[in-house]
């Protein structure tokens, strides 16, 4: 792959949520297959935080969520 293609590639939600994916099951496998405490904690840790991750990114990556987001109203203002 060039530089280029893997650019296009990460550039579309669905190319970075396939690569966020393959990094979090690499450690999940990872840290099942190690014997070191350290070490697991540290690859559950990395697992952690790349699902919160895909998390936020799946909730604001796409320019209507964002929108609704942003003209939902609150309190009294709501009807």
């Amino acid at each position: 792959m060039t530089i280029e293609e893997i650019s296009k590639f990460l550039s579309t939600h669905n190319g970075r949520d396939k690569v966020i994916r393959t990094l979090f099951y690499t450690a999940k496998l990872a840290s099942a297959l190690t014997s070191s405490e350290e070490t697991v904690f540290k690859l559950e840790t990395i697992s952690g935080q790349l699902s919160a991750c895909r998390i936020v990114l799946r909730l604001f990556d796409d320019i209507p969520m964002l929108n609704y987001t942003l003209t939902y109203g609150l309190g009294k203002q709501v009807e």
